[in-house]
């Protein structure tokens, strides 16, 4: 079917090789496994979530380890549950370093899903960490978080130009209402902490957990960034640009290849595009699943629903 929706994630696919994007959201191809420090970034990701929905720590670590193990079959119950075992003391750490933010911030909306339909009718879709009031600025801002190995000035620079921000603040002014033009990045940064060839997953994130508590004030940092209206109106018309280009490949049936030899991480899909398997074959591959989803990171078939857990609250 012809592409009625974009992402940034879709975009950026696209942009970085177009049979990737054909593969990932026209045949809606995702790999089995995630890497692992997805699983980890996405631990930290929804335990943040389920206290900012007031869900008791406990019952927040019970349901992720729930969760875990069923989303995440590839890995041992003993790496997922000592992975979780290290989620407390991140949050700790996150305490000792913003003390204040009870206080300081309002949260207005958190996992905030938005459609905003471009000029040529495409829909842009995302979804947002959260939306909070600065009292001491006295500001409305998107809060976003990020797990980082390392940040710096390459880091920093990055996030200026991220594209996502933008697109989220886009968002948030014209599907969402708010009177907004920031961007604050919340960022916990993994302790790259290697774990020793004879070391268990249960040593490892014991001494993980002593890491992140008593180095806090490094290993999370905040970056507010600001958009003005030029550069947001600019980047709305590159994504209407973006899913013009998408369409018109769609139309036309062609899709370019572009495996630069140097890819970070490789392509999961680079088996499928050297070989040149047509759709049949690519179906046949055990280490890939067809999803429903267009978009695999708006899948919520493959996010915690926490719904399903009110009454614990």
């Amino acid at each position: 079917m012809r592409p009625e929706t974009i992402s940034n994630s879709s975009r950026c696919t696209f942009l970085d090789c177009q049979y990737k994007y054909f593969l990932e959201y026209i045949v809606r191809l995702s790999p089995k496994e995630e890497p692992h420090y997805f699983i980890w970034g996405s631990l930290v990701h929804n335990m943040s979530e389920g206290l900012e929905l007031e869900f008791p720590l406990a019952n927040v670590l019970a349901i992720l380890t729930e969760w875990a193990h069923t989303f995440y079959p590839e890995q041992t119950h003993e790496q997922v549950d000592a992975m979780i075992g290290a989620l407390p003391y991140v949050r700790r750490g996150h305490q000792l370093r913003w003390h204040n933010d009870p206080e300081r911030y309002e949260l207005l909306a958190t996992e905030q899903v938005f459609e905003l339909p471009l000029p040529n009718g495409i829909i842009f879709k995302g979804k947002i960490d959260r939306v909070e009031r600065d009292t001491v600025l006295e500001r409305i801002q998107i809060r976003e978080r990020k797990t980082a190995a390392r940040t710096g000035l390459s880091y920093t620079s990055a996030l200026q130009l991220d594209s996502q921000a933008k697109g989220y603040v886009c968002a948030g002014q014209q599907a969402l209402g708010f009177n907004l033009d920031t961007i604050m990045f919340d960022v916990f940064k993994k302790p790259c902490v290697p774990q020793r060839p004879t070391e268990t997953d249960q040593a490892y994130y014991e001494r993980i957990q002593e890491r992140y508590v008593s180095q806090a004030a490094t290993l999370f940092e905040r970056y507010p960034i600001r958009y003005t209206a030029s550069q947001l109106e600019i980047y709305l018309f590159d994504l209407t640009q973006v899913s013009d280009q998408i369409c018109r490949c769609y139309d036309e049936g062609y899709w370019a290849k572009h495996h630069p030899k140097n890819r970070h991480g490789g392509c999961p899909y680079f088996q499928i595009c050297a070989k040149e398997m047509d759709i049949d074959e690519m179906l046949q591959l055990p280490q890939f699943t067809i999803r429903d989803e267009v978009h695999p990171e708006l899948d919520n078939k493959n996010e915690l629903d926490w719904t399903k857990y009110t009454h614990l609250l």
